[in-house]
C-alpha cells in the first residue's frame, strides 16, 4: 500500500466558512435534485389553485374566486378567507349565515366542499 503526503497550504490564510478555496473557479451551478420554480406544487388551500378560476359543484353552482377574498356565484357575491388546516370558508353574501359553504382544494383538478365543515366531501370540478 502506498502512502502520500497530505500537503495543505495556508499560505492565503485560513477559508471563512462558505468561502471558495479557488476564487478565479467558476461558481457551483444548482444541483439537478433541487426543484425549479416550475415543479414546486402549491399546497393544500394554497390561493394559486382557486383563485382566478370557477369551481362547480355537482347541482351546478359555479364559485368564482378572485383575488383578496372575493368572488361570487350566477346568483351572489361572495367572499371567501381561509381558516386552518387547508380549508377556505365561502359566505355567500346577502344570505342566511347558513348557506356558509367550506372547500378544500387539494390540487389544481381536485377539490371539495360541504356546508359542514367536518364533513367536506362533495367533489367539485374545475370549470
Amino acid at each position: 500500500m502506498l502512502r502520500f503526503p497530505l500537503v495543505l497550504s495556508l499560505a492565503a490564510g485560513p477559508l471563512a466558512l462558505g468561502q471558495n478555496p479557488n476564487p478565479s473557479a467558476p461558481a457551483a451551478s444548482p444541483t439537478p435534485f433541487a426543484p425549479s420554480a416550475q415543479q414546486v406544487r402549491p399546497g393544500i388551500g394554497s390561493e394559486a389553485l382557486f383563485v382566478g378560476k370557477t369551481w362547480v359543484s355537482p347541482a351546478g353552482t359555479e364559485y368564482t374566486f378572485e383575488p383578496h377574498g372575493a368572488g361570487h356565484t350566477q346568483d351572489n357575491a361572495l367572499k371567501w378567507h381561509h381558516i386552518g388546516g387547508g380549508i377556505v370558508q365561502v359566505d355567500l353574501t346577502g344570505r342566511p349565515k347558513e348557506n356558509t359553504r367550506y372547500f378544500k382544494f387539494v390540487s389544481a383538478t381536485e377539490a371539495f366542499y360541504n356546508g359542514d365543515k367536518r364533513d367536506i366531501t362533495k367533489p367539485v370540478h374545475l370549470k
